[in-house]
């Protein structure tokens, strides 16, 4: 599931970003977007289906690492100029999009014998869609209170070596 926003208004953000270092930027935009996605990740932890282990609930985060076949499906849609951080269902859970979307009837080719089918569950869909709100909330905030401390930091260290 690719699902996603684009935040527009927030040029004074941008523009303050654009005048850090790249790294401090990157930091700054990354802890913000952390905190941002908590709540979509609480949604989604509690409307987990709880399996035969409950280890899909356990494994949903927010990060900025993808397993090497998500990496390939986004090959060339996004600029890597661009900070960008991912939602949902960790390596340790790799059956999450089988209960989002579901499965059709299934075979073993081996055997010829039915193993069933699943019907989607879009747990992940409906907490994206019942806190986007939210989050986007959060990450105006969490942008302007990370931006504060940037700018506290490097006036600290510009004191610092002024001596």
């Amino acid at each position: 599931m690719k699902a996603g926003f684009k935040v527009e208004g927030l040029r004074e953000f941008d523009r303050a970003l654009k005048e850090m270092k790249t790294s401090t930027a990157r930091g700054v935009a990354r802890r913000s977007m952390k905190k941002a996605f908590e709540p979509f990740v609480a949604a989604a932890k509690s409307a987990a289906p709880v399996g035969f282990t409950g280890e899909l609930s356990e494994n949903i985060a927010v990060g900025t690492k993808l397993t090497q076949n998500q990496r390939r499906e986004l090959r060339g849609s996004v600029s890597r100029s661009v900070t960008q951080m991912y939602a949902g269902a960790t390596k340790e859970a790799p059956h999450a999009h089988l209960v989002e979307f579901g499965t059709g009837p299934r075979w073993q080719k081996s055997t010829g014998r039915y193993v069933g089918e699943m019907p989607a569950n879009p747990f992940m869909r409906r907490s994206w869609e019942a806190t986007k709100g939210r989050v986007l909330a959060k990450l105006s905030k969490q942008l302007g209170e990370e931006l504060e401390k940037a700018a506290a930091r490097a006036a600290r260290k510009a004191a610092k070596a002024r001596g």
